[in-house]
């Protein structure tokens, strides 16, 4: 009987001190986010032999990879899919409900990444594209980053 009340009393105190214990992982100094739309999964393994072994054999080999990823939802077009990915919420939270769609208030199409006040580097001229974030409602993976950092993360954006 006594065995069992220092068993007990005791247990909580070994158990406490294991996870007092643990060295948190380390944190990655990089984050490189890559999508490439309409490659599938398995193209980087039917292609691995193509791969230099700087490029994208190092991502896998070094990085974190998405082998079975699904949306929760059914139509899908590029704009909505990227604000998806960056966001993570769906078109319903995140205001990107397709590439482009029809503004009642300007009585126009309005596409998912217009704002006449801004313009694209390197993009000048009659066919000068003006874009920005001003559709997106929600906040992305890089705005949670710089405010978890306290703005210290350096975060960059890059579309091709």
């Amino acid at each position: 009987m006594i065995l069992k009340f220092l068993i007990f009393l005791l247990l909580p105190f070994y158990l406490f001190s294991q996870r007092v214990n643990k060295i948190p992982p380390q944190k990655p100094k990089l984050v490189v986010g890559i999508v490439i739309e309409q490659m599938r999964y398995d193209y980087l393994y039917k292609y691995w032999d193509k791969l230099g072994p700087n490029g994208f054999k190092k991502l896998v080999e070094n990085g974190a990879i998405c082998s079975d990823a699904h949306l929760e939802y059914a139509y899908t077009q590029s704009a909505p899919g990227y604000a998806t990915l960056a966001t993570g919420t769906n078109p319903n939270m995140h205001g990107i409900i397709a590439d482009k769609w029809f503004n009642r208030v300007k009585e126009s199409e309005t596409k998912a990444v217009e704002d006449d006040k801004f313009n694209c580097i390197g993009n000048f001229g009659k066919n000068a594209q003006n874009v920005s974030p001003l559709n997106l409602l929600a906040s992305t993976l890089g705005d949670e980053l710089k405010l978890a950092s306290n703005h210290k993360s350096k975060v960059i954006s890059i579309s091709l």
